[in-house]
């Protein structure tokens, strides 16, 4: 006789994949007797997912399919093991990995603006017509490449594609206008995570218009 057995571990259907924390992960245990006589006794236990089972018999040829739902917490490089008993001789056994890569998104924006060079400040004030300059700095702050970026600000009708942010990358994007009323304006910053999860931040700056005046009153004898 020659008995055989094998599992295969796949996580929501991929060898690897790659998830936020918290995401569902449907974990699939594919247990086959590759041999050409019975298994009894069959036992398949995956430690790191707390998962255990024991099947009574495998008949040869034969092949079970186990599914193991958990959550992402971190990473992790996750074993099942199988071994099962023939009619006689040494118990043949098999074992497979999968991989689950916890990924941490994240984006930031600074907005400032200012009447004079960068970087400005929150606060810009100046006459009706003042011209000013707006600097949206946008960082990936995450560990993981984002596409899609773009920056908008509906207030000052901006909006600026930047493609793609490698991990820890910042771009400045300049946007030139002028004072006409008091703004308090919103630059919101948004990009598509590797799993496809949208990321967002956004900032304000603020804008006053003054109307400085002066008045003088002459008189001659009251």
């Amino acid at each position: 006789i020659a008995p055989g057995i094998a599992v295969q571990k796949t996580a929501n259907g991929q060898e690897l994949i790659q998830g936020t924390n918290g995401t569902v992960v449907v974990y699939s245990l594919v247990v086959t007797n590759t041999g050409d006589v019975a298994l009894t006794n069959v036992v398949i236990v995956d430690e790191a997912l707390g998962y255990s089972n024991n099947v009574a018999s495998l008949a040869a040829g034969a092949v079970q399919t186990y599914a193991v739902t958990s959550s992402i917490t971190g990473d992790l490089t996750n074993r099942v093991n199988v071994v099962g008993y023939p009619p006689v001789g040494v118990p043949p056994s098999g074992t497979d990995t999968a991989v689950v890569d916890r990924i941490n998104p994240g984006l930031g924006i600074v907005n400032t603006v200012g009447t004079g060079a960068y970087p400005g400040g929150e606060l810009a004030t100046g006459t009706n017509g003042t011209p000013v300059t707006y600097w949206f700095v946008v960082s990936n702050t995450g560990d993981v490449a984002l596409t899609s970026v773009v920056v908008t600000n509906t207030q000052l009708g901006s909006t600026t594609n930047l493609g793609t942010l490698s991990a820890g990358q910042s771009i400045t994007v300049e946007v030139a206008s002028a004072i006409t009323v008091d703004l308090i304006n919103s630059a919101v910053a948004s990009g598509v995570d590797p799993v496809g999860g949208e990321v967002t931040a956004n900032d304000p700056s603020e804008v006053n218009v003054i109307a400085p005046g002066l008045a003088v009153a002459k008189t001659v004898n009251g």
